[in-house]
């Protein structure tokens, strides 16, 4: 909001020639954020021009800067009160000046009257237009806002930013033709438009083009350097492609900091297929890059990731060791603590899990429910039972509303022979979940008895993601229903797509029915190497 306040007053001072030293000096005090000044300099300048509409302008921006709304709204009106055909600057900006500050105090009916006022007083001023259509964006009422910013880029069509905003607005209300060609020709005139690309290459992907989007968004990624998830998560759909084109960045890339930034976008994409061997190559490359001797935090993040992947929990649990190192007060510290309790969990070192678990539990709320899940999951291992059933109760506490808790305290109570019990959590989570198609509900429709919608689920996830992960999930699946051929073939599966948590093996009664099939003691022989 301060930004809209200061691109509103930057235009109060544009023109003005002749000397007045304190306007001025105000004005780049105005330009330095220094709001103080400001208000001092404006102040002088009233004292000699006790009517002058640009320093009460623009003291009324200092003052609303400030949170001082009362003085602001009191400098608008005079600002408003006294401008005159004179002025080097038109009335429509200050009603829209005193909008803005109505958005701040959250009267939007004000807001909404000032702009209304700025359009009435100057119809063919576009600026009202633009700042109403920008309130209405704000309020998500996406067609008000594309007439406004219509209009405006009709009155002004060489405004690059009326247009976007008109463009963005079309493509918010799914017309996507009309966004492309109006986006078309705003990149032709302003190649450097960064989110003109950006909604393009959205509109591309909407339409499957993967292609073109690839190439845009990576355009688009390599002048911004940001929002690259939605990039990442287009790789199952033109994965050879995604990774030819950051390669050829990678190789094109000027500088260290920029090969940096396309190795890390490479290595999650790479992670993103479960290739976790030259995500893992990608990493280290980019730590390679770092002259500081101190482990870098970003690539830490990435190794830790792939060694988890690799099931290789030693050297990931040495990487949130180094995480929480550099990080020891972060707002993601417990969330390293609870990975490399998980980490130790799955090496078996319970006292050093216990530990993890036990301070992210003391100190976070956003991490507790996964940790005591996580060690809930845990006594379940040590056969702690009713431990484990106060850790799932405790996390339930916290959101009793959360399935795949209610699916493990569930399962706990079909292991304890409480059918009861297990029935309501079972049905409860199975209510939470509706039609989703997810791990949880498969599981839970299975222990209700409901094998083959399960399997149709679990199929429906393998078609989406084949990782090494969903096909263990269906070995287990299968073992629990006696299907032990099928078992088999699923676990080999997920063998060969890399599955290799040998120790979480032991460990799992789902497999009971198939662990002492000789076909199931060659896969271990054969794998755990």
């Amino acid at each position: 909001m301060k930004r809209l306040l200061i691109s509103i007053i930057a235009i109060l001072t544009v023109g003005y020639s002749f000397a007045q030293s304190y306007l001025e000096m105000a004005e780049d005090a105005l330009d330095n954020n220094d709001y103080a000044l400001v208000i001092h300099y404006a102040t002088e300048h009233l004292n000699s021009y006790p009517k002058s509409a640009d320093a009460y302008g623009m003291r009324s921006l200092a003052y609303a800067s400030q949170e001082e709304y009362i003085k602001a709204f009191d400098d608008a009106d005079k600002a408003i009160k006294y401008w005159n055909k004179k002025c080097e600057y038109d009335l429509a900006t200050l009603y829209c000046l005193r909008g803005l500050i109505y958005e701040q105090v959250q009267d939007y009916d004000k807001a909404l009257e000032n702009y209304n006022l700025a359009i009435k007083k100057d119809k063919k001023n576009p600026r009202g237009y633009a700042q109403r259509g920008r309130f209405y964006y704000k309020k998500h009422d996406y067609e008000s806002a594309a007439i406004n910013y219509k209009k405006a880029h009709e009155m002004m069509p060489n405004n690059a930013d009326y247009t976007l905003e008109f463009a963005r607005n079309l493509w918010l209300l799914d017309l996507n033709g009309q966004a492309a060609e109006i986006l078309e020709e705003l990149m032709l005139y302003h190649p450097r438009m960064s989110e003109a690309k950006r909604i393009r290459a959205l509109i591309y992907r909407e339409a499957e083009d993967w292609t073109s989007f690839i190439d845009l968004y990576a355009d688009y990624i390599s002048m911004e350097h940001n929002n690259v998830d939605v990039f990442i998560s287009t790789t199952p759909k033109a994965y050879g492609y995604m990774i030819k084109t950051i390669s050829s960045y990678i190789k094109n890339a000027e500088d260290e900091d920029t090969r940096y930034f396309w190795l890390g976008l490479r290595s999650r994409a790479y992670m993103q297929m479960d290739q976790y061997v030259e995500a893992l190559a990608d990493a280290n490359s980019m730590q390679a890059l770092v002259t500081d001797t101190v482990p870098d935090g970003y690539v830490l993040l990435l190794q830790s990731d792939c060694y988890e992947g690799l099931y290789d929990y030693a050297n990931a649990a040495r990487c949130y060791d180094g995480l929480i190192e550099l990080y020891p007060n972060s707002e993601y510290t417990y969330y390293y603590y609870n990975h490399r309790a998980r980490c130790f969990l799955e090496m078996g070192e319970y006292e050093k899990a216990e530990a993890d678990f036990q301070k992210v539990i003391e100190n976070d709320m956003d991490y507790a429910i996964s940790a005591y899940v996580g060690r809930g999951r845990m006594r379940e291992e040590q056969q702690n039972f009713e431990g484990a059933l106060d850790d799932y109760n405790k996390a339930l506490l916290l959101n009793e509303d959360l399935a795949f808790v209610l699916l493990y305290r569930g399962r706990l109570y079909l292991d304890l022979n409480d059918v009861e019990r297990a029935n309501i959590d079972l049905d409860k989570a199975l209510e939470l979940e509706g039609e989703e198609v997810s791990i949880t509900r498969a599981y839970t429709l299975l222990y209700k008895g409901e094998g083959e919608q399960a399997l149709s689920i679990m199929a429906q996830i393998i078609e989406d993601e084949p990782s090494a992960g969903n096909y263990y999930d269906l070995a287990c699946m299968y073992s629990l229903l006696n299907r032990k051929e099928e078992a088999i073939r699923a676990l080999t599966i997920s063998f060969e797509k890399g599955f290799r948590s040998f120790r979480h093996m032991e460990k799992d009664t789902d497999l009971d029915n198939i662990r002492e099939m000789p076909e199931y003691k060659e896969l271990i022989q054969k794998y755990n190497k």
